[in-house]
């Protein structure tokens, strides 16, 4: 579930304990949309038929939401998911954002505003499917 604070598009990235990093949302399936100010977004919703299995490599996991309230901007961070470089326990560092590891934008641009929330999921082998 996720819920803004200001109406923006958003990106939901897992950064897998083996290093590499998945685009959860948005994807082929689903289209980004413009989120409301304030409404719960639950995805993927059941009316989308998505099932999530956990599979190997387990471990610790980061669930990272990135919301920007420029969709073309928010664009250049998607696109970079699949070419990010592993670095620490599966977390990656997105140079894209404004101020990391990098020039802030020119004050003669237009104002773009970033937010970012993660959590840690731990994944476990067993069970039966």
């Amino acid at each position: 579930m996720v819920r803004l604070d200001t109406e923006a598009y958003f990106a939901v990235i897992c950064h897998q304990v083996d290093g590499h990093s998945v685009l959860i949302y948005p994807n082929k399936f689903v289209n980004p949309v413009r989120f409301k100010q304030g409404v719960i977004t639950v995805l993927p919703t059941e009316e989308q038929g998505f099932i999530v299995k956990i599979l190997p490599p387990f471990g610790a996991d980061i669930i990272q939401v990135v919301a920007c309230d420029d969709w073309t901007s928010l664009q250049k961070v998607i696109q970079n998911v699949q070419a990010m470089a592993p670095t620490y326990r599966g977390i990656a560092i997105f140079s894209d954002l404004p101020g990391v590891d990098g020039p802030m934008p020119d004050a003669s641009e237009p104002v773009v505003h970033w937010g970012e929330a993660h959590l840690t999921i731990h994944t476990y082998p067993g069970g039966q499917e």
